[in-house]
């Protein structure tokens, strides 16, 4: 995690850093891993990365469902994946 960290102190506007960082931030249950996930996308809208990574981290809250869902899909048009679209899938059948 330092190493991210450190890398955006140096380059603030690294995609890779802020998408990396939130993915680690996400595994150790931390809600501040959306934040880095949307300051990718604020640098990089067309991250499908950070698009899926971003729905990921807010699937764990309640009542977001409608934007995990919109990640998602925006992650499966800028990076068509068979693995996007199942989670896509799995969600439908969930709703």
């Amino acid at each position: 995690m330092e190493s991210f960290e450190e890398a955006l102190r140096l380059k603030p506007d690294y995609v890779d850093a802020h998408n990396n960082l939130g993915v680690v931030l996400t595994g150790a249950g931390r809600v501040e891993a959306i934040s880095h996930f949307e300051a990718a996308l604020r640098i990089d809208s067309n991250s499908a990365d950070a698009h899926v990574n971003l729905g990921i981290a807010l699937s764990g809250i309640r009542g977001r469902m409608p934007e995990v869902i919109r990640h998602f899909e925006t992650a499966l048009r800028i990076k068509p994946n068979p693995e996007i679209r199942q989670m896509l899938d799995r969600l439908g059948k969930q709703r």
